[in-house]
C-alpha cells in the first residue's frame, strides 16, 4: 500500500502529526506542498515529522501539519 504524505501550513496552533480519526475538518492552510507518495506508512510519518521540525527551525510562517493518507495497494 501506498501512503500520500500531505503537508499544510495553517495560520495558527501547535506543530502536531495529524491523527486521522480525528483531522476531519482540517484547519484552513495558507500554504500547502505538492503531496509526495511513500511505500510504507512508517517512511511516510518519518518524512512528515522532519519536514515538521524543518519549517519549525526555519520559521517560515504558519504552523506546519502532515497527515499520511493510504492510497490503496
Amino acid at each position: 500500500m501506498k501512503f500520500l504524505l500531505m503537508i499544510i501550513l495553517t495560520s495558527g496552533g501547535p506543530a502536531v502529526e495529524a491523527d486521522p480519526e480525528s483531522w476531519v475538518q482540517p484547519p484552513l492552510p495558507t500554504h500547502s506542498f505538492s503531496p509526495i507518495v511513500y511505500d510504507d506508512n512508517e517512511t511516510c510519518h518519518a518524512a512528515g515529522r522532519e519536514a515538521v521540525r524543518y519549517l519549525n527551525e526555519h520559521s517560515v510562517g504558519g504552523e506546519p501539519l502532515f497527515r499520511c493518507i493510504p492510497q490503496g495497494s
